[in-house]
């Protein structure tokens, strides 16, 4: 993944909503380590076990709004995230510290979803995720942070529970 890889965002809804709702469980085996993300944004012991436990995801996805559930584990460490489609939410921190995190998340004309989203201090950055069905319907969420300077990515794969 290069880090100055971008891709634009055009305000246009794509031909087909893609089909994301429902339960997600993580292919662990198919899915990249998220240890370099995690060392980046300074993630403690017991978070860093927990997302390193990540069970899976439940997303809604319709016209207007996107969800998503992240879950593991150990369940304490859960987040949900709620948006209106384009435009800018502030969201608890993903690496469960105290404040806030301004995201916006969109749909792009090829059918994913990005959720662009940065944070102040302490260890301040910003951060890109996309959402996207595979040809096999396998979910890919593609993830990139930058803290400082330096970026740090990774890429999960999700089966869609039966």
């Amino acid at each position: 993944m290069q880090a100055d890889a971008h891709v634009e965002i055009v305000e246009a809804a794509p031909a087909k909503l893609p089909d994301f709702s429902g339960t997600w469980i993580k292919d662990h085996a198919a899915s990249d380590s998220m240890d370099a993300a995690m060392a980046l944004v300074h993630l403690n012991g017991i978070t860093r076990t927990g997302i390193r436990l990540i069970r899976g995801l439940k997303l809604s996805l319709d016209e207007s709004h996107f969800a998503f559930t992240v879950f593991s584990v150990i369940g304490c460490i859960k987040i949900t995230e709620r948006y209106s489609l384009c435009e800018p939410s502030l969201q608890r921190r993903r690496d469960l510290r105290r404040g806030k995190c301004r995201n916006v998340a969109r749909l792009t004309p090829r059918g994913s979803v990005v959720i662009e989203y940065d944070w102040d201090a302490p260890y301040a950055g910003n951060g890109r995720d996309e959402l996207q069905l595979d040809d096999q319907g396998r979910l890919i969420y593609y993830c990139t942070v930058v803290v400082d300077g330096q970026t740090a990515g990774y890429r999960q794969v999700y089966h869609r529970k039966s």
